[in-house]
């Protein structure tokens, strides 16, 4: 089996395009870029989102915008350094961040910094 690397112009491709997109779940695996792709942060009604294998993936898209994001998973990204960068420059108390999470779950990341 071959090793194909997927990159940011490919995932967008695959991506319903528009800010009112009803995919609730979403799962890459061995992605191979740098950084996630910003259409993702149009997929408000993400309920599941999970990362598995994305080994050169350094940080994730701003995540407050899932206001329905009940499980995130995230395994064996060996360069992740920070979850989510904080948005606007809001404070911590002007919002209830990521309301719906119950299940978060981290594993295999070595070189993870933080969440912001």
């Amino acid at each position: 089996m071959s090793n194909i690397g997927y990159n940011e112009e490919s995932i967008e491709a695959l991506l319903p395009h528009g800010p009112l997109s009803n995919l609730q779940q979403l799962c890459l695996n061995e992605y191979g870029g740098v950084k996630i792709p910003s259409g993702i942060s149009l997929l408000s009604n993400l309920v599941n989102f999970s990362l598995y294998g994305c080994n050169r993936c350094q940080h994730l898209p701003p995540l407050d915008q899932f206001h329905s994001l009940k499980t995130l998973y995230l395994r064996r990204m060996n360069d992740l350094e920070y979850i989510s960068e904080r948005e606007n420059n809001r404070e911590f108390s002007d919002y209830s961040f990521l309301p719906s999470l119950e299940q978060l779950k981290i594993e295999d990341c070595p070189n993870l910094k933080g969440w912001w």
